[in-house]
């Protein structure tokens, strides 16, 4: 039982190492360019927010597209520099930690070298390279945040102690509320919670009543984020960005 436990270990290792390798190539062989489309409205929003302590652009607000990826590039700029280099390495760097926590849930459901492979292959698709090498676009953190969120659920529901409970439930509040402020798409993510506490409640009760108190402050909490985010003033200028967003 030990010598299979050390097996399984080091095979999970091994993919693991194997997809951050994938993964790696993103960030050593991105495209060497300045900021170009959309990557400008994100760049200087995040600029802005670095210098001003305020999200938007050339002194107007921003209320069209959350302020999760401009937070982390402002971040990012804070420590590295202002440059593309520097963006488009941390979107091939999100998407390698997306896959390495997509593979945690795949290999629960199926056979470890099955869900390698399924991680692997996308990774390393042209599609996926190129997007990863090229753009500065939400999807990437939203990608690994949403992962992140899908397993902390599953982790949270299957807690055995209250220490765990307490530390699943802290990951999973956080990255669905991540998620949220990255791209309100997430709010699907809330959709889902709820038609899963609903249908629950159709099948077995005393479940429904313990998936609802473990869940419905995560859900409340989530809720919460997004009002707070779209309560924000409608924008009422026309600057050059709009154009560049109403394409995404």
């Amino acid at each position: 039982m030990k010598v299979g436990s050390i097996s399984v270990r080091n095979s999970d290792l091994i993919l693991s190492i194997l997809i951050v390798v994938f993964g790696a190539f993103g960030v050593l062989l991105h495209q060497r360019a300045d900021f170009g489309g959309v990557d400008v409205f994100y760049a200087d929003a995040a600029k802005y927010l670095l210098d001003h302590n305020s999200y938007g652009v050339e002194g107007h607000p921003e209320t069209t597209q959350p302020p999760g990826l401009a937070g982390i590039l402002a971040l990012l700029f804070s420590i590295f520099g202002y440059s593309h280099a520097v963006c488009v390495s941390a979107m091939a760097v999100f998407e390698t930690f997306g896959f390495l926590v997509a593979y945690e849930i795949l290999r629960r459901r199926g056979p470890r070298l099955v869900a390698a492979t399924i991680c692997i292959l996308l990774l390393s698709s042209p599609l996926y390279f190129s997007w990863a090498t090229r753009m500065v676009y939400p999807c990437f953190p939203y990608f690994f945040t949403t992962m992140v969120a899908l397993l902390a659920a599953e982790e949270y529901e299957n807690a055995a102690t209250t220490s765990r409970r307490i530390i699943w439930g802290t990951v999973l509040t956080a990255a669905v509320a991540a998620s949220l402020l990255i791209a309100t798409g997430t709010i699907a993510l809330l959709g889902a919670l709820a038609a899963v506490l609903a249908s629950t409640w159709l099948v077995d009760q005393r479940l429904a009543r313990t998936r609802l108190l473990r869940f419905l402050p995560v859900l409340l909490l989530g809720i919460l984020v997004q009002g707070l985010w779209m309560h924000r003033k409608p924008l009422l200028w026309n600057g050059p960005y709009q154009a560049i967003l109403g394409l995404i």
